[in-house]
């Protein structure tokens, strides 16, 4: 596995399109595919789904991006150093820099944003995403490192006085149960049940998780639940890797946004809330005097995708 078969694979996996890919890279379209199909080969796995017009992304490509990812941040990393440093001279900056978390939903809905714009915009040639760690997107954006950031509406309250926003996507929260939970099969939960059944947030809560599963912090609402989804959206970055076994953990169950609950161990199951506001509201972000034109015509693109 090499560092340009990593390059090429999130480039497609941010354009779904291997020419854009090989325009964006300057590659051939046949190079382009060969280093996925080799990088495929040595995986195991589809990591796209091909068709005469576009590609998809394969639940096996989306947890390989975790993956993927971590590397070429660490070696951005690096590169910065190096530029830092003067041992490098530092490369083009993009003309639209997006801080989001690579690993939410939110991250598929910009991308489909951008690739869903006309094909003279500039913005799908000249944008650029930055993955924060947990907890550092705000200040990326207020420092000015990042025209725009996303998060979820709850995180953003605090600093309406100094952000504008703008709604993105509504995103439901689901469960997912292990094998010996028993709501291990369900389809559907109501909010009451939950409650009644499960009285504490260390229900939901896998010890490797930290104080709020050995606390119990009490459930009493559907408003609790939805905090719960929203505390478990900071812990993201620690759940993903251990989902896979799941079923082996106690406290066998979290309440995640349901975008992220694909390609997991057959030992796992996805439960529906009932009641629809157990969800969250997706927003972009931005500086309240940031007017840059590039971000004007991006958030023009997000407001006619919008929903």
């Amino acid at each position: 596995m090499t560092f340009q078969q990593l390059r090429y694979f999130l480039t497609c996996f941010e354009l779904l399109s291997f020419k854009r890919t090989a325009e964006a890279l300057y590659a051939s379209p046949s190079t382009v595919t060969r280093q996925i199909t080799a990088l495929e080969e040595e995986l195991g796995v589809l990591l796209f789904v091909r068709d005469t017009h576009r590609i998809y992304v394969t639940d096996e490509g989306w947890a390989f991006y975790l993956y993927a990812h971590i590397a070429l941040d660490q070696i951005e990393t690096f590169k910065s150093n190096l530029i830092a440093t003067g041992k490098r001279a530092p490369d083009e900056k993009p003309d639209l820099v997006i801080a989001c978390y690579s690993l939410d939903g939110a991250f598929r809905r910009i991308v489909s944003v951008l690739e869903n714009a006309s094909p003279s915009d500039k913005l799908k040639r000249r944008y650029g995403f930055y993955n924060p760690r947990p907890g550092d997107m705000m200040d990326a954006v207020l420092s000015g490192a990042c025209h725009v950031g996303v998060d979820s509406e709850a995180m953003l309250t605090g600093y309406l006085d100094r952000i504008d926003t703008l709604f993105l996507h509504r995103c439901p929260f689901r469960i997912i149960t292990g094998k010996n939970s028993p709501l291990f099969g369900r389809e559907r939960v109501s909010t009451g049940e939950l409650l009644k059944s499960f009285k504490n947030y260390g229900c939901f809560l896998p010890e490797q998780l930290g104080d709020l599963s050995s606390r119990g912090v009490p459930l009493n609402s559907a408003a609790d639940l939805k905090a719960l989804g929203e505390y478990t959206i900071s812990l993201i970055p620690r759940i993903l890797p251990f989902l896979n076994n799941f079923d082996s953990m106690s406290g066998n169950m979290l309440v995640l946004p349901g975008e992220l609950i694909v390609g997991y161990s057959k030992e796992t199951s996805t439960v529906n809330f009932e009641d629809e506001s157990i969800a969250t509201d997706f927003r972009l972000f931005w500086k309240k005097e940031e007017d840059s034109p590039d971000l004007k015509a991006f958030l023009q693109l997000v407001k006619r995708t919008a929903r």
